[in-house]
């Protein structure tokens, strides 16, 4: 396998059902799908406006596409067409599934796919193919193996409804998928299979060369190079037929980078990286320009030029890609020692192993979501069973004498009685549990707002301190501790087969795992300390709504204007709001935004909550969850506006200068 060179494989996305409009989004095809309604008379071609007006929309406006959604799905319902009520349900999941509301998504692709099921003919059979396709990219994430099953399932359905287009796309992310688990050969029948069907449609072309790129890339990780370059020679051709998809382009000069490469033919290697990594960074593909850069790299070293590779690779870093930063750090160590800059090297060093350390705990994590998910389905199959034998109990019970119907009936009450007593004790103990955490809770309250005005920089910084401190020390310790117990418990009572009798408290330690988790990027998130404020509100608006919450997170213009502190603070004013709408508001849809104006950044958060009145922030600032806010902006110098009106919600607008 190859190891010089690193490389992330990509794969050509599945367009969003409109019909019969599919396409990139832009205001003049809106402008004549406006136009032509004006015109429309029927319910149907209402329909079908509406649906391509709000889908061309989502993405750039929330409120505006959903609106426009949902009328079309109004009018397809009125017209009573399945087709075009189908067409509305699965642009809604689509809609959904942009803002990460997968529930809702779930279900409007289950309702279109529901209304198309009972129709055999070629037009119903088409959508159907189309939206199935498209529900497999949000049952990937959850079911990969599930959804590939799918997707082989809906070969024979695109060969029977002659859809060529949609055949290729199955073929190629097929391929796609066997090749992320390193099965080249099983990738390359599918990759082969992707051009080897029929062109019928111009825009094919974009597809047949991402296909002849990605056989390229399994010849190349199976070290067979000699093999690469003819259907590199097929990917230009078919790049300069489609001549609208220049960020392909970058992958192909990668590829063909790397075969020069290996070829030690240094100089048109270099010659095609740098024509690539041009397009890449004007089509802002910072993917491919990671890709290049670190092949560049090895190029340079190869060539013995050191202080061009360490440019590289500098620059490299500076892209701060997830999938790739912990390889480019190692290139920079790597260069600095050659060079002789031992200084350098080692930071380089310890930043890759804080990073590697970081991943691995994300590896373990997913581990475990793996083992529990084992779990959980022998634990199901187990239950199946008993409740099997349990049928056949009592299938036998009733033969027998009334008598010992009589005996076991009384053994049954006495049983159930037992069992209400030590309920109702559990329960009683979980009140004053929480009754004392509570009322411990209002007592750190208090002190906290005693003494927060006079010690408010101070109190801020050691806060955040000591939040990464318990964080890491829940994290790395009681977490694995918790992890380790778990299995070691589980295998023991298997080999004993005690297994059944312990579910209860094994689930117990499941659900304990889950709430350190969940406590400790609470306190110290991650992702804000790697890659800014905008990506850890994304990723804390994902967590709550993993929860069952309503929440749509939206981020313009953003991009780590403010310093760390001031994110921070930010970051946790937003915890607060979003906190008091669901605690306090009674909230079932709350809206966050994060937006940079010139010299300014403004959070606001909305929700749909019971609101409250205003006066409250003037007496005595409302309590110690407002006090915190109105502490904390007037620390970082940012104003508040609030708009609120009992019954009608609550929206908070917070607004501070990016320089001090």
């Amino acid at each position: 396998m190859r190891s010089t060179v690193r490389y992330t494989l990509f794969s050509l996305l599945i367009m969003t059902i409109v019909l019969p409009l599919r396409g990139k989004q832009q205001s003049p095809l809106i402008d004549s799908l406006k136009r032509e309604l004006k015109n429309a008379h029927s319910d149907t071609l209402k329909a079908r406006l509406y649906v391509g007006i709000g889908s061309h929309l989502a993405s750039s406006d929330s409120s505006g596409g959903f609106q426009a959604l949902k009328k079309g799905l109004s009018l397809a319902l009125s017209s009573g067409e399945d087709y075009y009520i189908a067409n509305a349900y699965a642009s809604l999941a689509r809609f959904f599934q942009i803002y990460y509301l997968q529930d809702s998504a779930e279900s409007y692709y289950q309702k279109a796919e529901h209304l198309l099921l009972k129709y055999s003919n070629v037009r119903n059979q088409k959508l159907l193919l189309f939206i199935k396709q498209n529900h497999l990219t949000l049952k990937i994430s959850k079911e990969p193996d599930k959804a590939l099953n799918e997707a082989l399932s809906l070969v024979p359905l695109a060969y029977k409804v002659g859809d060529q287009v949609t055949l290729g796309n199955l073929y190629n992310n097929i391929g796609v998928w066997f090749m992320n688990i390193s099965q080249y050969e099983k990738a390359i029948q599918y990759f082969k299979k992707s051009v080897a069907v029929k062109i019928v449609e111009r825009k094919q072309y974009a597809r047949f060369a991402y296909s002849y790129v990605n056989l390229a890339a399994c010849y190349y990780r199976s070290d067979r190079i000699d093999e690469m370059k003819p259907y590199l020679d097929e990917a230009k051709n078919y790049l300069l037929k489609a001549n609208d998809r220049q960020e392909v382009w970058s992958w192909y000069y990668n590829y063909r980078g790397l075969y020069a490469f290996e070829k030690k033919q240094y100089q048109p290697a270099e010659k095609d990286l740098l024509k690539g990594l041009s397009i890449a960074k004007k089509e802002t593909d910072a993917l491919a320009q990671s890709n290049i850069l670190g092949t560049l790299v090895k190029l340079k070293q190869a060539m013995g030029d050191n202080q061009r590779a360490l440019a590289y690779a500098q620059e490299n870093v500076r892209l701060n890609l997830k999938g790739s930063q912990l390889g480019a750090l190692d290139d920079l160590a790597d260069i600095y020692e050659k060079i002789g800059d031992y200084k350098h090297a080692y930071e380089a060093k310890s930043l890759y192993a804080h990073l590697a350390d970081s991943l691995n705990e994300s590896e373990k994590k997913a581990n475990l979501n793996e083992i529990e998910e084992k779990f959980q389905n022998a634990n199901k199959q187990k239950q199946i069973l008993q409740l099997q034998h349990e049928n056949e109990v009592k299938s036998f019970a009733l033969q027998k004498n009334r008598l010992y119907t009589g005996l076991l009936t009384a053994t049954s009450l006495l049983l159930l009685t037992l069992a209400v007593l030590y309920f109702q004790s559990n329960r009683h103990h979980k009140k004053q549990l929480i009754q004392h955490k509570k009322l411990h809770q209002l007592e750190m309250d208090k002190i906290s707002q005693h003494n927060q005005i006079s010690l408010l920089s101070a109190m801020l910084n050691g806060q955040e301190s000591e939040r990464t401190r318990i964080a890491r020390d829940l994290h790395d310790g009681l977490g694995g501790l918790l992890s380790a117990l778990k299995i070691e418990l589980s295998s023991a009572l298997k080999k004993e087969n005690k297994y059944t009798k312990l579910t209860d408290p094994l689930k117990k330690i499941d659900y304990a795992v889950d709430e350190l988790r969940f406590i400790s990027q609470n306190l110290m998130p991650e992702t804000l300390l790697k890659y800014g404020l905008g990506e850890a509100i994304k990723s804390y608006c994902s967590r709550m709504r993993n929860k069952g919450i309503q929440l749509i997170c939206q981020i313009f213009h953003y991009n780590n204007e403010l310093t760390q502190e001031k994110e921070l603070i930010l970051y946790r004013i937003m915890q607060e709001l979003v906190t008091n709408a669901i605690r306090h508001a009674k909230a079932s849809t709350i809206f966050v935004q994060l937006l940079k104006s010139e010299d300014k950044v403004t959070l606001t958060v909305e929700d749909n909550g019971i609101g409250f009145d205003k006066t409250l922030l003037v007496k005595n600032r409302a309590g110690n969850g407002l006090t915190n806010i109105l502490s904390r902006i007037e620390y970082i110098h940012g104003e508040l506006d609030v708009h609120s009106q009992i019954g009608n919600g609550t929206t908070f607008t917070i607004e501070c200068n990016i320089k001090s």
